[in-house]
């Protein structure tokens, strides 16, 4: 907003920033709504372990501890959550040891990596530590964890450090970046991937091929929302295919800037540990008094996956999900058919024998009242009202039949956006509404009868068909004349429940709930 207001002289005030605004809003790192809705997405994406930043000396455990309580909580309602780890100094590994490890801690959620729980550490190369890789710890803390050493760039001489490589994570390099490895130099352990590397060194989201694109008054390029530098770092390492993939990073808006001063060889000297700190910030050339930034600058000099209000959206968190796909593999999806004829009628008992299953997140209506950082907030969403568990699907030569089950009773069909059933059936993003062709319930005639609407045609006419409604259970019943488009015996579908309008695909991604969450969709195959 600084930046947009006045590009040839942003006026900074006082204080660090946010290089753009989080999804969620200006939250507290501590706020459990947010924490939650973060466990989730990063479980959607298949991250095992999310690394906590305490290399300042600090531990924050005012932000860790709730983290952990809540991913407990989440653990014990059946819920899938990553592990934790910490990457730290000598001073904050040797803390984190007697507050938390030795107490033994929340240890149903240690990550563990060689039988132990790991635990990375990386100091600053600046001229007044006596030399590199001078870091000691107890035999106590050895014998405990797995221990990596973890800093950046492998140019630099704790990577080069005898012997090359051993027990090194690096949590950002250049491309084609280097592997850390353990039992040999040719059995690759870890590799990093980033999002971008830093201001200071002109290395954004959109640099690739070995260079940063010209950027325009507000510091961004056409590609800030593409994540050139994210997929180029994602090629190597599904090529290198090491055991684990360091990502950086989540939850990193903190803009520190810093005001140069007058011996400006002397002032970037302290940051000669950045390759390329010479070039000042975003490439442009740093004059007396000028404000720049170590980390996080803008939206294109930042290095943050979660998704932002705005901007990319949620671009960077869905390229994240497909490399963590193509890197992990996955199941493949759940072709057996017990489909039969459904009486839309009959009892909630005849959906027994149909197994394949879709499952959504538990507690994920839970309202939201809390403060936000500095003077924002208070941030609050009570849209949470029916939350989704389970949906299955079956069929016939004449109908499609939708089931969905809450975890508590389904409120009536009077209120606003209830219960809508988004279908696309042809698996083309391009046609409708966000790729949906269809929606279900968008008006509901009564107790019996909903209708089925097109989305290809603003004009198009709903038909009438029939429900069902008892307890916590629904089911439709869709005819196939209705439903037209469908391919190769393919369909996607997704419920969301209470948004607050439609026709913003925004609303998938906050309120009410959804099922499966934000923009995935749930496949059915005949």
């Amino acid at each position: 907003e600084i930046i947009k207001a006045n590009p040839s002289a942003p006026v900074w005030g006082k204080g660090s920033h946010y290089w753009g605004e989080p999804e969620l809003g200006y939250y507290l790192n501590y706020e459990k709504w947010v924490i939650r809705k973060h466990a989730m997405q990063l479980a959607d994406a298949g991250v095992d372990v999310i690394i906590f930043d305490v290399t300042n000396d600090v531990t924050y455990p005012q932000v860790y501890l709730p983290i952990c309580e809540t991913y407990r909580e989440m653990r014990k309602a059946g819920e899938k959550t990553p592990d934790i780890a910490f990457l730290g100094s000598e001073i904050s590994v040797n803390t984190l040891w007697k507050e938390f490890y030795r107490k033994g801690m929340y240890a149903d959620l240690w990550f563990l990596w060689k039988g132990k729980p790991l635990i990375l550490f990386g100091q600053h190369e600046i001229p007044s530590r006596k030399k590199n890789n001078d870091v000691v710890f107890p035999e106590e803390i050895n014998t405990f964890f797995s221990i990596r050493q973890s800093w950046a760039w492998t140019t630099l001489p704790w990577y080069e450090s005898c012997p090359f490589g051993k027990n090194k994570w690096p949590w950002v390099d250049h491309y084609p970046q280097a592997a850390g490895w353990n039992e040999s130099p040719d059995k690759p352990e870890q590799i990093p991937v980033a999002v971008a590397e830093h201001p200071l060194s002109n290395i954004g989201r959109s640099f690739h091929n070995f260079r940063e694109p010209e950027t325009d008054n507000y510091d961004l390029t056409p590609y800030t929302a593409q994540g050139l530098f994210f997929e180029e770092q994602w090629r190597r390492a599904i090529e290198v295919q090491p055991e684990f993939v360091f990502v950086t990073g989540w939850n990193e808006w903190s803009a520190g800037k810093v005001v140069m001063g007058k011996d400006i060889n002397k002032e970037l000297q302290q940051w000669k540990f950045y390759p390329g700190a010479h070039l000042g910030k975003a490439g442009r050339e740093l004059k007396t008094g000028d404000t720049y930034f170590i980390d996080q600058y803008n939206q294109e000099f930042s290095r943050d996956i979660e998704p932002m209000a705005g901007g990319h959206t949620d671009n960077y968190y869905y390229q994240l999900v497909a490399n963590i796909r193509q890197y992990k593999g996955m199941e493949a999806p759940d072709t057996s058919s017990s489909s039969k004829a459904i009486d839309i009628n009959g009892s909630f008992g005849q959906w027994t024998s149909i197994t394949r299953t879709y499952y959504d997140h538990t507690g994920d209506t839970v309202h939201r009242n809390s403060p936000g950082e500095g003077n924002s907030g208070p941030y609050i969403n009570n849209t949470g009202r029916n939350d989704i568990i389970e949906s299955k699907v079956s069929s016939d030569t004449v109908n499609y039949y939708f089931y969905v089950k809450c975890s508590n009773a389904i409120s009536q069909y009077t209120g606003a956006n209830w219960m809508l059933l988004y279908i696309d059936a042809d698996r083309n993003k391009k046609t409708g509404w966000e790729g949906y062709d269809y929606v279900v319930n968008s008006t509901v005639a009564d107790g019996a009868i909903t209708t089925i609407k097109p989305l290809q045609n603003k004009n198009g006419k709903a038909a009438k068909i029939k429900y069902k409604l008892t307890g916590n259970e629904l089911m439709i019943a869709v005819p196939r004349a209705s439903l037209k488009g469908i391919a190769n015996n393919q369909f996607e579908f997704h419920w969301a429940d209470n948004i607050q309008k439609t026709g913003d695909i925004k609303e998938f991604f906050i309120n009410g709930d959804n099922a499966p969450e934000r923009r995935f969709n749930y496949l059915f195959t005949e």
